[in-house]
């Protein structure tokens, strides 16, 4: 419930916060980001990120959850941070529910409270839409996915696709990663399931 009101916060908040700055415009990295996010809502770009190295990460799913919040804010590039925020913060929320819902309220509150510290830590990585910062709290929320499909919990497999796919499309690095946690999480939940009689 706190997760949520924040994440609203932050949706009604940017808007009305970035009316009142002088225009901007994104460099660098950034620049190129935001103009994907442009292509992606246009159709006309179905690729990931840029790498530096001339070629383009797997897939689009992090345009598409850039898209709302900096439409809604007019297309100011500064709403593409606060769309950042609400990425990590979504990550947060569905790692201390899985964890709460799947584990112990202990363990939780210390995942939630290291979590909590990690953030803060963080410094400005927490609005980072640049993707070696954007897969962090994500790739914590895939992996507690991955436990709980492990453990048979049907509830876990949007989010666990869900993240999966940001991580894999986002970064090509994780792809390994992301393959063989879910391939392995796959094979214990088949591995434990029984049809219902």
């Amino acid at each position: 419930v706190c997760g949520s009101r924040l994440a609203s916060g932050v949706w009604m908040a940017i808007p009305s916060y970035v009316a009142g700055m002088a225009p901007q415009h994104a460099w660098g990295d950034g620049a190129l980001l935001e103009l994907y996010t442009h292509y992606v809502h246009e159709g006309v770009w179905e690729l990931g990120p840029y790498s530096r190295y001339g070629w383009y990460h797997p897939g689009p799913l992090l345009f598409r959850l850039l898209w709302p919040l900096y439409d809604r804010a007019g297309l100011h590039p500064f709403a593409l941070n606060g769309a950042a925020l609400l990425i990590n913060l979504g990550a947060v929320a569905l790692s201390v529910w899985l964890a709460m819902r799947h584990g112990r309220t202990a363990p939780a509150l210390a995942l939630g409270l290291g979590l909590l510290v990690l953030t803060l830590r963080s410094g400005d990585t927490v609005l980072s839409y640049w993707s070696p910062h954007i897969i962090i709290l994500p790739m914590v929320a895939f992996l507690l996915c991955t436990a709980a499909v492990a453990h048979g919990r049907v509830r876990a497999w949007l989010p666990f696709v869900l993240t999966g796919s940001l991580l894999a499309q986002t970064h090509v690095s994780v792809v390994p990663l992301v393959a063989a946690c879910g391939a392995y999480g796959l094979a214990l939940h088949w591995r434990t399931w029984s049809p219902p009689h």
